[in-house]
């Protein structure tokens, strides 16, 4: 039985992994004292590739989390008003001209957008 869903390519794995501790009625715990060390695990450079990939896969994977775990009427209701904030952010962004935080929020919409039309997180050449 495989634990992660697949369909989920970067973002929101953890939050998919305690949703399905709560519905198996497991306790969640916190450690705030716990260190987790990745051996070999590096970060990436911000470059602007991974900025739009990583803001795009993780409102893609909003949605689709938020699809999964909710009725249908539920999850359209929090989809749009996730679709709503993010187009208000960008908004505000454009008219402040605050380009670090427009480029994310915009690539983060493509991402729910792309949701939305029903194409899968991992196909990037139709996403980008």
């Amino acid at each position: 039985r495989k634990i992660f869903d697949e369909n989920i390519f970067m973002f929101y794995e953890d939050n998919d992994l305690s949703e399905k501790v709560g519905l198996m009625g497991l306790k969640k715990i916190i450690l705030n004292d716990c260190i987790i060390y990745h051996q070999g695990e590096s970060s990436s450079s911000p470059t602007p590739f991974i900025i739009a990939l990583k803001n795009f896969h993780y409102g893609w994977s909003e949605l689709y989390f938020t699809n999964k775990y909710h009725t249908r009427s539920v999850a359209k209701c929090k989809n749009f008003l996730s679709l709503a904030t993010s187009v208000k952010r960008i908004i505000f962004f454009s008219i402040t001209l605050n380009m670090k935080r427009l480029i994310p929020s915009w690539y983060r919409l493509k991402g729910k957008f792309s949701f939305i039309r029903g194409k899968k997180s991992n196909d990037i050449k139709e996403n980008f």
